[in-house]
């Protein structure tokens, strides 16, 4: 579920309240949650859609640390709490509309909530996996055969270069050897990653 999709389900949610009034306590709360949450969600949508702050979402991990990028570190995302807000306010305005009223109609506001809290925390992790999968992990080329590019000197004396397919994309690292040159055109095996992504080789 992403953004968009959390929007429109709002305006459609909300579309079936023709009426914007509250009788009591509860119902203000959850009329004002869905308002806070359902504005700042809009606010998203248009601010994704021109581009700011599309990757954007602030996170705190479960040692108190925060960042402010678009992974999966932690589950309490802004994005996910906003969902969370909306939402708990619709299902909130949806149980008292059906004449629950008390604490069954928190119980329901705060599982409507809790619902979309983590399907969009889920959608965010999902999103992160796929946007990094495209990212080629140097480490995953140790166990793998290349071929040398540029010569590799004897006895880690220097670097030379190699390629390598690794996560199905042709990749160029310096490398070096611990044994004999290495000449342009030889296959080789990585044995290790050195520091600087350097590819440690032996010869084949």
């Amino acid at each position: 579920m992403n953004m968009s999709q959390l929007a429109l389900a709002y305006i459609g949610a909300f579309s079936g309240f023709p009426w914007l009034k509250a009788d009591s306590a509860i119902e203000w709360l959850y009329l004002g949650a869905s308002i806070i949450g359902g504005v700042v969600l809009l606010l998203q949508v248009l601010l994704s859609l021109f581009g700011v702050g599309h990757d954007v979402d602030t996170e705190v991990g479960s040692d108190g640390d925060v960042s402010h990028d678009g992974g999966a570190g932690g589950w309490l995302s802004f994005r996910a709490v906003v969902a969370f807000l909306t939402f708990f306010g619709l299902g909130g305005m949806v149980a008292v509309s059906q004449g629950t009223t008390g604490l069954i109609s928190v119980i329901v506001a705060f599982g409507v909530g809790s619902m979309a809290f983590v399907l969009t925390r889920l959608a965010l992790m999902q999103f992160d996996k796929l946007r990094s999968s495209g990212t080629v992990d140097v480490k995953n080329t140790v166990g793998v055969e290349g071929r040398v590019y540029l010569t590799i000197p004897t006895e880690k004396s220097g670097q030379g270069a190699v390629t390598v397919v690794v996560q199905g994309r042709t990749m160029q690292y310096r490398a070096i050897t611990a044994g004999p040159e290495l000449k342009t055109g030889s296959l080789c095996k990585v044995t290790a990653v050195q520091a600087g992504n350097t590819l440690l080789v032996d010869p084949i």
